[in-house]
C-alpha cells in the first residue's frame, strides 16, 4: 500500500497486489498530490503508474503544475506510463472529448 496524505483531509492511497514487484518513485515537482509507482514487469520492462488529485477548487497556477508534471513525464524515459486519477474537470464534453469552456482546455 502506498499512500500521500494532505493536511489529514484528504489524500491519494493505491493497493497493489504483494504479487507485483512494485516501488514508491521520488519525483520533484510544484505539483504536490500524486503518487508514482514502478512496477517491474514479467517482459523485464516497468510500468509507472502516477495517481493524481486535482481539487475541483484548483488554482490557475497549480493546474499549470498538473500540466508540466505530465507533460515531463510522458516525455521521460519512464517505460510504459499509466496516468489516472481524480481530475475533476466539470466541464468536459465527453462525446466530443474537448472542453466546453477555456477552463480546461490545456489538458
Amino acid at each position: 500500500m502506498f499512500s500521500f496524505l494532505r493536511q489529514m483531509t484528504r489524500g491519494i492511497i493505491v493497493h497493489v497486489s504483494q504479487d507485483l514487484l512494485c516501488k514508491q518513485l521520488n519525483y520533484d515537482s510544484n505539483f504536490s498530490e500524486f503518487i508514482l509507482l514502478e512496477i517491474a514487469c514479467k517482459d523485464n520492462t516497468t510500468l509507472t503508474v502516477g495517481v493524481f488529485y486535482r481539487s475541483p477548487c484548483s488554482t490557475a497556477e497549480n493546474d499549470s503544475d498538473l500540466f508540466a508534471l505530465i507533460s515531463r513525464l510522458c516525455t521521460a524515459k519512464v517505460g510504459n506510463l499509466l496516468c489516472l486519477g481524480d481530475f475533476n474537470w466539470p466541464n468536459i464534453d465527453w462525446s466530443t472529448w474537448t472542453p466546453s469552456s477555456k477552463n480546461g482546455s490545456e489538458f
